[in-house]
């Protein structure tokens, strides 16, 4: 029988990548993008557009998008952020 060659070890990923600024995002963390006034706004996390819906700025007919999505969506017909858009109250009704 022939003798196997063993693996060779995996080359060891830099743990810090010196220069730069910031980590890079969690892996699962979706980036989404906001279109405010016609101007594309973001990259957020969901804390990101929670922050933002908590603000005024992201409402159920506010588009956003994120990598994987074909277009822009109003965000009330995203799934993924019903929970972010039900944890701000809805805007007062006219006096």
């Amino acid at each position: 029988g022939g003798a196997t060659q063993p693996a060779p070890a995996p080359a060891q990923p830099s743990a810090a990548q010196p220069g730069a600024a910031e980590p890079p995002p969690l892996p699962g963390q979706a980036q989404w993008y906001v279109g405010v006034g016609g101007q594309r706004q973001g990259p957020y996390d969901l804390g990101g557009l929670a922050e933002q819906a908590g603000a005024g700025a992201l409402g159920p007919d506010t588009l956003v998008w994120r990598a994987g999505m074909a277009q822009w969506q109003p965000a009330g017909q995203v799934p993924e952020l019903a929970s972010v858009l039900a944890s701000v109250p809805p805007p007062l009704p006219p006096q």
